[in-house]
């Protein structure tokens, strides 16, 4: 009975440990501008307290009085059932994620992270690392749950009842156990092995730096989170299962062949499909983070330095994750830190192997480095880095541009006399252009995302335009390598902060025109595009206002979306497309027109209608 009850709490605590991390990514995607590295802090701080977790279960909970983990299991149980999670923090940086986090799911966590270890220690199971393996498989179970399972089928609040709900009936089933927690002897054995701390912290920095690549430049949804995650869960299953499934010479030789593939695919960017980005980033995490738990468990400890081993192992994956979240947005001006997990984890098996493994090692590895010279077209002018990602000022062409990651946000032209055209997706013949120059003047016009600045080529005397932009690096490199915001006619300024929570705070603006443009990157920020975003919008806008959405997206159908925001308001809406102009550097877009102006009224409403809300959102079904 006691050996069933020790199984259901492992699977059960594995299981919501890891269901509550891309739950808490929806949770605070919103709060922080919708953008990738919101996921990555996140893992940093789940790692983090997972490392606290075995920490406490390796120094502390065998020497403490049963009634301690009674009273840390009521105070978490409290913790999750007083009310939903909310920012605490005003800081749109890594320091407000990790605030809000600590401040809504911090002690239950820290409780979950305790449980494999601890169990595992005192149980009578014949070998612990069945128990370990049975933990794994409750942590993927949990993580696949969500996207499949119960985000399509539950809006958040309702996500955050189950499972608090759900913890509370977990921790009645932990404090049963507890009296056996203080029985947990020390452990008597002093040793430790090189490879528990780097075995860790290369899959770690493999894992974060794999979904920093695949959501800077398609959608971060929790699909494409518990993707890369499941993966790397899967492979520690393998890995210390049975010692049959790693074979290192397989595995580096599989290393040099996935990593090259990945390479081409990367340097291609947009122009290769959704599916090969994913498919090659899967690829190559499997097999890396296979050579990363196949080196470890091949290190594994007995029994009695089981709590020491995963003490370690987690400082590992803290210090790798910690690596890439925090410290290469400060280091490195790309995502370099790819490149080095990719080698890093191929030259794992390189003590004690035989001269072909080292030399297959040794290739793979440097294949990964020389990927590292493809980042960027043309002359680079400036390249910076920082919460948001990586902004890069190049020209080519006769052009300057501005790209985020592979995506260009903007360019202008050099030759002095074309410098003041409007380009890109801003052309004469686009939505934007034709609303600016039917629209009586003057106007009041406010812009989502600045970009470089292109709108504001539109301004006449007497105008006002106010463009909305979260990433401080943007308003920058767009003053200081663009001349559009400084050319102007109209009176510009730029407010700096996520657009809506911005919106929110100001008065009502009457705007003549409002354009929300912050998708053309395929990492959208789906929280502009709600039914209560619809309502902070029409808030700003006068009665016969204009709301322009760009919608031009490789990888998204957007359309359906917004007609759902403008069923919310009542008004129509209108689809505008514009073709390319490559003579006047005019790109061709898409976009969507929400207004009861009729002058502006350009084709029927007609369309597919899909409705956001704050508590749901699925990227899923907009996928092309």
């Amino acid at each position: 009975m006691r050996l069933i009850a020790e199984q259901a709490a492992i699977f059960s605590g594995a299981f919501l440990l890891f269901q509550v991390q891309p739950m808490m990514g929806r949770f605070l995607l919103p709060w922080f501008g919708g953008g990738p590295s919101v996921w990555t802090i996140c893992l940093v701080f789940f790692q983090s307290l997972l490392l606290a977790g075995y920490a406490w279960a390796h120094f502390v909970a065998g020497r403490l009085p049963r009634v301690v983990h009674w009273l840390l299991l009521a105070a978490a149980v409290a913790a999750v059932l007083r009310a939903t999670p909310e920012p605490v923090s005003d800081s749109r940086t890594a320091i407000g994620v990790l605030a809000a986090l600590g401040a809504s799911i911090g002690l239950p966590y820290l409780v979950l992270a305790t449980v494999s270890p601890l169990i595992q220690r005192f149980s009578a199971a014949a070998s612990p690392y069945r128990l370990y393996a049975l933990s794994n498989a409750g942590s993927l179970a949990g993580l696949l749950s969500y996207p499949f399972l119960f985000e399509p089928t539950m809006g958040l609040s309702a996500q955050w009842t189950w499972w608090s709900g759900t913890f509370a009936v977990f921790c009645g089933l932990y404090a049963w156990l507890a009296p056996a927690v203080g029985r947990v002897a020390p452990e008597a054995s002093p040793g430790w092995n090189w490879r528990w701390l780097a075995a860790p912290a290369c899959g770690s920095m493999l894992l974060l730096a794999v979904t920093n690549q695949m959501t800077q430049e398609i959608p971060a949804t929790p699909f494409l989170w518990v993707l890369p995650l499941a993966l790397y869960l899967v492979t520690f299953i393998l890995a210390f299962s049975s010692a049959r499934f790693y074979q290192p010479a397989l595995f580096t030789g599989l290393a040099a062949a996935a990593i090259s593939v990945a390479c081409v695919i990367k340097a291609l960017g947009l122009r290769a499909p959704l599916g090969a980005h994913i498919a090659a980033n899967s690829a190559v995490l499997f097999v890396c983070a296979m050579i990363c738990h196949g080196e470890l468990a091949r290190s594994r400890p007995e029994r009695a330095g089981l709590t020491r081993f995963y003490l370690l192992l987690s400082a590992g994956g803290a210090f790798g994750g910690s690596l890439v979240a925090l410290a290469a947005p400060a280091v490195f001006s790309s995502f370099a830190e790819f490149e080095l997990a990719l080698a890093g984890s191929c030259l794992l098996p390189l003590a004690g192997a035989s001269r072909s493994l080292r030399r297959t090692a040794i290739l793979a590895a440097l294949i990964a480095m020389a990927s590292l010279a493809s980042e960027g077209e043309g002359k680079t002018l400036e390249a910076r880095r920082n919460f948001f990602g990586v902004l890069r000022v190049s020209e080519r062409d006769g052009r300057r541009s501005l790209s985020h990651g592979r995506v260009t946000h903007g360019y202008q032209l050099l030759d002095p006399a074309k410098r003041a055209w409007p380009t890109a997706y801003y052309g004469p013949e686009s939505a934007l252009g034709i609303a600016m120059r039917t629209l009586a003047h003057p106007l009041r016009a406010g812009v989502i995302g600045l970009g470089v600045g292109t709108a504001a080529a539109y301004g006449q005397p007497g105008d006002q335009i106010r463009f909305y932009e979260i990433n401080p690096a943007v308003e920058r490199l767009a003053r200081d390598y663009f001349t559009y915001l400084a050319d102007s006619q109209a009176r510009v300024d730029v407010v700096l902060g996520d657009a809506r929570l911005e919106l929110a705070a100001q008065p009502a603006q009457e705007f003549d025109l409002l354009a929300v443009d912050a998708f053309s990157s395929d990492s959208v920020p789906a929280h502009l595009l709600t039914a209560e975003a619809a309502a902070v919008y029409r808030r700003h806008l006068k009665p016969s206002g204009v709301l322009l959405v760009h919608v031009t997206n490789q990888y998204l159908d957007l359309e359906p979306v917004v007609r759902g925001m403008a069923a919310t308001l009542g008004w129509p809406a209108y689809r505008l497309e514009s073709a390319a102009d490559p003579d006047r550097g005019v790109s061709a877009s898409v976009w969507m027109m929400v207004t009861k102006d009729q002058r502006l009224a350009r084709g029927g409403p007609e369309g597919r209608v899909l409705t956001w809300t704050d508590d749901r959102v699925s990227l899923r079904s907009i996928l092309r």
